[in-house]
């Protein structure tokens, strides 16, 4: 994705090149969204910041680990640190950074990361129980709808940040039992073979958009519904052939890679 952006980066180069090399250098390391810069986190595929912050956490991820396990009060330790560190980041930080730093930046994200680890050990402790898992998963739903239906009342910086923790983390709790009947409902493998292609098409999704606004721009569709299906369409068959014929191959040959080491 990042080769298939470069023809919009043109422009970029010739007219500034300190900048363009700047914007590679960062998005093949993956280190853009440590950079409070739009020019910088949103450039090439815009939608690879997240992987800069995937690459963060899982690299993070064994230090993590063991210091939650050596703090003996791990629990109490981290539920203080997550509920101040962000109010107080506010406090100090100017409104302009906002954006930057509590939605892109992995220093800040990786407090998202953290409750999913702590979410893991709560699950671990009561998967054993029986729970209404219909209910269970219809209410975390409707508390996200409601969350959602709500957040135009709520300063931005609260939503960049820890806004959706409660609805979010209900909902993935709710349906990682897998027993209620919304859950079978998705377990269908149309469905599933669409989750497991949902990342190429997130990766995609965007350049499609850019690359059919000047190509076809001046097609025959005037409908903007019937544009977006199209759009949609495309990307999906994208998606389909990206997982098939270089994800899952790729993933395949690491994997022998490491298993013979």
């Amino acid at each position: 994705m990042f080769f298939a952006a470069l023809p919009f980066t043109i422009h970029i180069f010739k007219m500034n090149k300190l900048l363009w090399i700047a914007q590679s250098f960062f998005n093949l390391t993956l280190t853009q969204s440590f950079l409070p810069k739009s020019s910088i986190y949103f450039s090439f595929n815009g939608v690879s910041w997240s992987i800069s912050n995937e690459l963060f956490f899982y690299l993070l991820f064994p230090f993590l680990i063991v210091l939650i396990y050596k703090c003996r009060n791990y629990k109490v330790i981290t539920a203080i640190i997550l509920i101040m560190i962000i109010p107080l980041s506010v406090a100090i930080m100017p409104e302009e950074f906002y954006f930057s730093f509590f939605y892109i930046n992995p220093l800040f994200r990786v407090l998202d990361f953290i409750i999913g680890i702590l979410l893991y050990f709560v699950f671990e402790k009561v998967k054993q129980r029986k729970f209404n898992y219909f209910r269970l998963e219809l209410f975390s739903i409707l508390l996200l709808i409601l969350f959602f239906g709500l957040h135009k009342g709520i300063p931005d910086v609260y939503r960049y940040s820890y806004y959706y923790w409660l609805p979010m983390s209900l909902l993935i709790f709710a349906f990682s039992f897998q027993g209620g009947k919304i859950s079978k409902i998705l377990s269908n493998s149309t469905l599933l073979y669409l989750g497991e292609i949902s990342f190429g098409f997130y990766m995609i999704h965007q350049l499609i958009i850019k690359y059919y606004f000047p190509l076809f721009y001046e097609n025959k569709i005037d409908n903007i519904y019937a544009k977006i299906l199209v759009l949609f369409v495309v990307t999906v068959l994208l998606s389909h052939l990206s997982y098939r014929f270089y994800e899952k191959p790729l993933n395949k040959v690491i994997k022998r890679k490491i298993n013979s080491k």
